[in-house]
């Protein structure tokens, strides 16, 4: 073995290590699913073995390895990605383009917006945009790029109109937790945890959700701004059985009235 393949090996196992300690999964475990021996595992992870492709990729399905990170384990093994990330205007995605607009604009009166995985703003329909406009504190804020997340927790962004400010807040940090403790190798998803976490309180102040037994039975954003008031609930489509990193990443958050009142005003925003 030469000392390029050495090195190859070595950077491969690393990789292999930090994701299946990310899973939790021992090396006996990881060799039953993956149907090879538990020395072979080992013998990948200190760099004894190099890996083939196809054990890369079946390695990487066992461990459920993102996308994006998959071509990232293929690269360390010295071979190139399997996967594209191609850029949503790109006219190898125009047919998914065109079908998420379709879906935003079929979404007003309701606002709709397309994120990415660290949650920033691609597409937005004309509800959501009067929707910022109208429950953003400072026009700064919704300079161009937006991300999601930044707008709510912002001092200048949605918070001052935030009602419900606790109860939202703790799902989005859980939600920001779960993204992070998924894909632990993305530096920008723990970014955004830091900086949710902040401004809640501080790192160490972790914000809990409280149930009652008359709790709803879906978390709404309530906002009011004078004598304005609305909630809203959400759902998050993700496509299915992407091949593309991007396509693998995008979300498609829906935001529905939580009642007729609610419905009444965001339908007048938008006229």
């Amino acid at each position: 073995m030469t000392s390029a393949s050495i090195s190859t090996s070595s950077a491969f196992g690393e990789r292999l290590r930090f994701w299946r300690n990310a899973r939790s999964v021992s090396q006996l475990q990881l060799a039953m699913a993956a149907n090879v021996s538990s020395r072979h595992v080992s013998f990948l992870e200190t760099g004894r073995s190099k890996p083939s492709r196809q054990m890369v990729m079946q390695i990487a399905e066992v461990l459920d390895v993102p996308l994006r990170e998959r071509n990232a384990l293929l690269d360390a093994a010295g071979f190139a990605p399997a996967y594209r990330a191609s850029n949503l205007d790109s006219e190898h995605l125009a047919t998914v383009r065109h079908s998420l607009e379709f879906l935003l604009e079929r979404h007003d009166p309701y606002p709709a917006v397309v994120v990415d995985r660290h949650w920033n703003l691609l597409l937005q329909n004309r509800a959501s945009q009067q929707l910022l406009r109208r429950f953003v504190l400072s026009a700064e804020s919704l300079v161009a790029p937006l991300n999601v997340m930044h707008v709510l927790f912002r001092e200048d962004g949605m918070r001052p109109f935030v009602v419900n400010w606790n109860e939202l807040t703790a799902a989005m940090v859980s939600r920001l937790q779960r993204e992070a403790n998924s894909d632990p190798a993305d530096a920008q998803c723990q970014q955004l945890l830091s900086m949710a976490l902040e401004a809640c309180g501080g790192a160490g102040r972790t914000p809990q959700m409280e149930f009652a037994a008359d709790s709803p039975a879906m978390l709404e954003m309530r906002l009011r701004r004078d004598d304005v008031e609305l909630g809203l609930f959400s759902t998050i489509t993700t496509l299915g059985t992407p091949l593309d990193v991007t396509l693998q990443e995008l979300r498609l958050e829906t935001f529905f009235p939580t009642d007729d009142a609610s419905e009444q005003v965001i339908k007048s925003l938008v006229e």
